[in-house]
This record gives structure tokens, C-alpha cells and sequence, in this order.
């Protein structure tokens, strides 16, 4: 079977895009998800998003993490869905509704860049203390249509940064599903800077959307910072983070930031 794809990529967060309107792709199939991910013997991606037909808004977005598990939501990868659909799919409208398994999200072109909305978090525990080995850690827990662990630091520039983030993801309290973990540093501007660990990539990515947004919603909470946020990612790369309030609550979070249509291609997948 031969398949067209599209590379796309959001704040760094990489996607290979195939249109599955005809469902296809045999996205149960966890070894062809994580060949096509690697970054030497495959495309290289941190997932693969189908676009799919809803029966709820314009179109589906299915997210397969690069270890070849289904995520619920993606915020940089409903970024790229939205591009996709409007560049490759010729989707002239400047609003959509993108569905994913979380929710039905509403999406609005800004020239060369998108605003989505992935409504409302659930809060789940602000300052719970994570024991790893002799040391504890304050984390956030919010989920943003993933769980997202977020951790206040002084600096970005932590040592064993892939240890402790890999054993809070994995930490029993979190079980069977993991957490995402963020770590974030306030500066006195005002800008939200923050490094991320994805499970599903098992390891550091350049940018998370949903993690930008659970990170803007406790420096909300906690040190009283104003909607909009700037986020910038550890790569540099920056989104802006709207909150919407009601009766003193987050009601929804959007992300709005670019993505970039890198180049096409064709699968042999049968050959893979």
C-alpha cells in the first residue's frame, strides 16, 4: 500500500500527517508507528497524525506517539492538523472544528499561524511532593488534555534532567498511564520559560503545547501571571497561551503559535 504523507512541525514538535479519511492506515500496528518515527532508519517524527472524517466537527485528528501508543490530545500536533487541513486538504475556511479523542476543539488560521482552543484542564493537585530516591520533588498536576507534572525550578539547566524527569514519569504515583513532566522558570519580564519530557517519545522534545498550556495554568495559580503567557521552549521556540476565566476557575485554555509545512512524501508501507 502506498501512502502519501506530510512532514509538518509546530514550535519543533515534529509530525508526519497522512490523510486517512478512507481509515487506511493500520494504526494498530506499533512497529510501522515507531519505524516511521526513528530518526535514523525511518521518516524521524515525534508522531504520526491521521486526519480523519467526524461525524462531530470538520475533521478527526488521531495522534500515535512515536512508541506507537494513541494519545488522547496533542496541542502542537492539533497545530499541525489544522495546517494540514487547511494547506494540503485545501480547506479554505478560516475556522474549523477539530475532533480529537478528548474533545472537539475550535481552530482559527492566523496567516502562518494557528489559535486552538483545548478547552477546559482539570486541575488535578497543585503542590503534591513526588519522592525520588533520597530527594522530593514539588510537582503541579494539571491535565490539559494529557496529565502534565509541573515543577517550578531556578534554572533550566538541570544535569541529570532525562534521569528525574524519566523516574517522575514512571513514579508509581502516577500509574498505569505517566505523566508528562515539565520543568519552568519565571523571568522577571514576565515570560514563561520551560523544558519538557514527553512520555510516548521517552524523552526531551523541543516544544509541548498542551505542557505549555498546564505550565501557564499553575503560574497562573501559584505567582499570578496574566493571560496572555509567552512560553519559550528550551529550543527557543515560543507560543502564547490565552486563559479564559470563570467564577475565578481556568473555563479554557487556547495555544496559538506557528507551524510549518517542511515537505512531502510517499510510503511504501508494506515494504516497512
Amino acid at each position: 500500500m502506498k501512502v502519501n504523507f506530510s512532514k509538518f512541525e509546530a514550535a519543533g514538535n515534529d509530525f508526519i500527517m497522512i490523510d486517512d479519511r478512507k481509515e487506511q492506515f493500520p494504526e494498530e500496528d506499533e512497529a510501522l508507528v515507531q519505524k516511521l518515527c526513528h530518526r535514523q532508519f525511518g521518516i524521524g517524527a515525534d508522531g504520526v497524525i491521521l486526519v480523519q472524517n467526524s461525524s462531530r466537527g470538520d475533521y478527526k485528528m488521531r495522534i500515535i506517539n512515536a512508541d506507537g501508543k494513541e494519545a488522547s490530545m496533542c496541542g502542537n500536533g492539533l497545530r499541525c492538523t489544522a495546517g494540514f487541513v487547511a494547506d494540503i486538504l485545501k480547506k479554505k475556511h478560516s475556522e474549523f472544528l477539530i475532533e480529537s479523542l478528548r474533545s472537539v476543539h475550535p481552530c482559527m488560521m492566523l496567516e502562518d499561524e494557528v489559535h486552538t482552543d483545548l478547552g477546559r484542564p482539570i486541575l488535578k493537585e497543585f503542590s503534591r511532593h513526588v519522592e525520588v530516591g533520597e530527594t522530593s520533588y514539588r510537582v503541579h498536576l494539571i491535565d490539559t488534555g494529557v496529565p502534565h507534572a509541573v515543577m517550578f525550578v531556578n534554572t533550566l539547566e538541570m544535569p541529570d534532567f532525562l534521569t528525574t524527569c524519566r523516574d517522575i514519569r514512571n513514579h508509581p504515583l502516577f500509574y498505569p498511564e505517566g505523566v508528562n513532566v515539565n520543568l519552568a522558570m519565571i523571568t522577571p519580564d514576565g515570560v514563561l520559560h520551560i523544558r519538557v519530557y514527553e512520555r510516548g517519545v521517552e524523552g526531551e522534545t523541543l516544544a509541548c503545547g498542551s505542557g505549555a498550556a498546564a505550565c501557564s495554568i499553575a503560574a497562573k495559580y501559584i505567582y499570578k501571571l496574566e493571560s496572555p503567557v509567552k512560553v519559550v521552549f528550551y529550543s527557543g521556540q515560543e507560543l502564547l497561551c490565552h486563559l479564559k476565566e470563570e467564577d475565578g476557575s481556568i473555563a479554557s485554555v487556547a495555544v496559538e503559535g506557528p507551524y510549518k509545512h517542511v515537505f512531502d512524501g510517499k510510503l511504501e508501507v508494506d515494504l516497512l
